[in-house]
């Protein structure tokens, strides 16, 4: 079944056809078009349109793909074989006079955002950010960039690849926003966690977190309260922003949302590993491998023909070693052993 007929109008064009349905000495079928390219991009099918303007929905129709190709001009009648020229002085001028208008509003929608954007420029450089990041805080929030650094700066660690928390928190520092302040504290306990992730870890304690948390948020004239910290994390627990679970010893462990699922998700994938029969047919792979590499002309060393004769017929398998030792090189053998 197609998509609903549907126009999609700028903010200039819906003002300019808002005035035009608006004006004097416009005819009345140019005004009613206007409308029906409004209620189409209000989201009214055209069915409902026809029957609010008590036209056949074939003309609406016609009314919409008319504009696609002919935008202002389409509104007007224009002349056809068989019919007299119905276009008149007044049509001229007054189309003439809401091309003007739809100009008019473009140049002032442009000299606003130039303006906006020398604005924003400006006040990033008088809070110490470079132009670089001022450029991509810009690009990510466009007119509301300014409203977001007021409202709540630490939001650039989430959204801006390379603004991580530490410049954040100088930016917000500039900005003067409180120490204690709760997106402060939000944004350090995500950075925290981001930075055990990095370590290898899905989760900390949370005591540990807490701990670690308080070194990083501490200035020389504030050090951020445990209990202030403990809410915060129940707060986040129960908006999903952070999920908690015990341990077997009751400690309360504290992930955020992506890690958790990705250990989840893990933990079921091998799971199932385990639950899959392994059919094992060593002569047939001792085969492969000498018929591969011959034909490759390649020789794998005792240990390297085991792993991959292990990792024929292992549910789960670890392959480590030392730099150089030819772990990629095993595994790409492998590869080639399951793909043929």
């Amino acid at each position: 079944m197609p998509a609903p007929l549907k126009v999609d109008l700028s903010p200039i064009e819906d003002q300019a056809l808002l005035a035009l349905t608006q004006a004097k000495g416009i005819p009345l079928r140019t005004q009613s078009r206007a409308t029906v390219l409004r209620l189409s991009a209000a989201g009214w099918t055209v069915l409902k349109i026809a029957q609010y303007l008590k036209w056949h929905p074939q003309t609406v129709r016609d009314t919409i793909h008319r504009w696609y190709w002919g935008k202002l001009d389409s509104l007007w009648d224009c002349s056809r074989p068989g019919r007299r020229r119905r276009w008149h002085n007044l049509n001229m001028k007054s189309l003439l006079q809401f091309k003007i208008s739809l100009f008019s509003y473009q140049l002032i929608f442009i000299l606003f955002s130039y303006i906006s954007y020398i604005y924003l420029m400006l006040f990033l450089h008088s809070h110490g950010v470079s132009t670089t990041y001022a450029v991509k805080i810009y690009r990510q929030y466009l007119d509301e960039a300014l409203a977001t650094l007021t409202s709540n700066p630490y939001q650039l660690a989430a959204d801006i690849y390379g603004i991580g928390f530490l410049r954040t928190d100088k930016i917000a520092f500039n900005l003067g926003v409180a120490p204690d302040s709760q997106f402060r504290y939000r944004a350090g306990l995500i950075h925290v966690l981001n930075e055990a992730a990095a370590d290898g870890h899905c989760y900390l304690p949370q005591t540990l977190l807490i701990e670690n948390v308080i070194k990083l948020l501490t200035t020389a004239d504030h050090t951020p309260e445990e209990d202030a910290l403990a809410d915060i994390i129940k707060d986040m627990a129960r908006k999903d922003d952070l999920i908690r679970e015990k341990s077997e010893d009751q400690t309360l462990l504290c992930y955020l949302p992506t890690y958790f699922h990705s250990e989840q998700n893990l933990a079921q994938l091998i799971q199932s590993r385990f639950c899959q029969p392994v059919a094992q047919d060593m002569p047939r792979v001792r085969a492969w491998i000498e018929r591969f590499t011959k034909s490759h002309k390649i020789k794998l060393s005792p240990q390297q023909q085991l792993a991959v004769e292990m990792a024929a017929y292992s549910k789960v398998m670890i392959l480590t070693g030392g730099p150089g030792c030819g772990k990629t090189f095993t595994t790409q053998t492998f590869i080639f052993f399951t793909y043929f």
